[in-house]
């Protein structure tokens, strides 16, 4: 800002100079006194431009210097502690949802909110992370979906505020290229980083999930071969002759 108040002056001493020259004697041709002119005048409508930017600029200075001194008097700059979210809340309403109409899941809804420390809802925007993991496979954990916000205007649609919701809602797609999960449950990580304070929030909770009928086919054809498998009597092993 004070850059500019200096390039306002500059331009201003450009317009005196060009108006000394135009009333100089010694420039007699009328084309030439025209055309300085036209500069000059076209040098002072832009000064005049500039000068109105500068008083904006100015009146942000001196907004802004005002809002410092207020600050340093405050026990709580911003009053992060007072409003500040300390926890997160993941929604039961959470649960797979069926987002291209076909048979089975193929996808999970996640609503969660941030919570003070008295327990109300903070409306506040962070960087959000939702992942959505599939457990059924003993020490092998499959992260079937992953969503993550970090541009304001994304944030600021996945807030809901209206008729009695006062949440976010993040809709997890699984991947087309990916095998869907077959578990009926499935668990469900969110990681939020707020605006505020940048102080980190997580939140987990298992919710429900309804797999497509068809991979809950195969799977169960799968286990039931298996099975069979593990029950046929196995051939003895004929020793070997003395």
């Amino acid at each position: 800002m004070r850059t500019n108040l200096i390039h306002v002056g500059c331009r201003a001493a450009e317009v005196v100079l060009l108006c000394a020259i135009v009333a100089a004697p010694g420039c007699e041709r009328s084309t030439t006194k025209v055309e300085l002119q036209k500069q000059v005048d076209a040098l002072q409508v832009e000064n005049k431009a500039l000068k109105r930017e500068a008083e904006k600029h100015r009146a942000d200075i001196e907004r802004l210097e005002s809002q410092v001194a207020n600050l340093q008097t405050f026990s709580d700059p911003a009053g992060a502690k007072m409003f500040a979210p300390v926890r997160l809340e993941i929604l039961s309403l959470s649960r797979g949802a069926d987002y291209d109409g076909a048979p089975g899941d193929d996808g999970v809804t996640v609503h969660f909110r941030p919570l003070d420390a008295e327990g109300n809802v903070v409306t506040v925007g962070g960087r959000i992370s939702v992942q959505v993991v599939d457990n059924s496979v003993m020490g092998e954990p499959r992260v079937v979906a992953l969503v993550e916000l970090s541009d304001p205007k994304e944030v600021k649609e996945a807030w809901h505020s209206k008729f009695l919701t006062n949440q976010y809602t993040v809709k997890c797609r699984f991947p087309q290229d990916q095998p869907r999960p077959v578990a009926r449950r499935l668990d469900v990580k969110v990681a939020f980083v707020d605006y505020l304070t940048g102080n980190p929030l997580q939140a987990s909770r298992t919710v429900d999930f309804t797999p497509d009928p068809g991979a809950e086919s195969s799977e169960a054809r799968s286990s039931e071969t298996l099975a069979k498998d593990d029950e046929r009597p196995k051939s003895p092993v004929s020793a070997d002759p003395p």
